[in-house]
């Protein structure tokens, strides 16, 4: 299962079919389903879309990509399952969330 995760880690931003995915590692899709989700804690996609999302924030903080290219850049083919996806999690809109981490970023304290 650690394969795994460091091999999702490193190709997060490709499409993945999780089928696919448990026969390159030869196993059944209901096994690795079963075995990632005891060692992780999680689902297989659970652990893939926290992955993407958390590459999304650091994009939208450090980057002036549109929203539309850092959702194809981190493996979503379609924004606005992207954007639905970003807010159901973390309760903001990928474009609020720029706007919140940035004006943290810089604003300086005049005292």
């Amino acid at each position: 299962i650690i394969k795994i995760q460091e091999w999702l880690q490193k190709n997060y931003n490709q499409v993945i079919s999780l089928k696919a995915l448990a026969q390159r590692f030869d196993l059944s899709v209901r096994t690795f389903n079963r075995r990632f989700r005891n060692a992780a804690g999680k689902t297989p996609l659970q652990y893939l879309q926290e992955i993407r999302l958390e590459q999304a924030k650091s994009l939208l903080k450090h980057s002036n990509l549109s929203i539309a290219e850092i959702a194809y850049g981190i493996g979503y083919q379609d924004t606005s399952s992207f954007a639905s996806l970003f807010k159901r999690t973390n309760s903001v809109t990928p474009k609020e969330y720029r706007h919140l981490v940035r004006t943290k970023l810089f604003n300086v304290d005049t005292e």
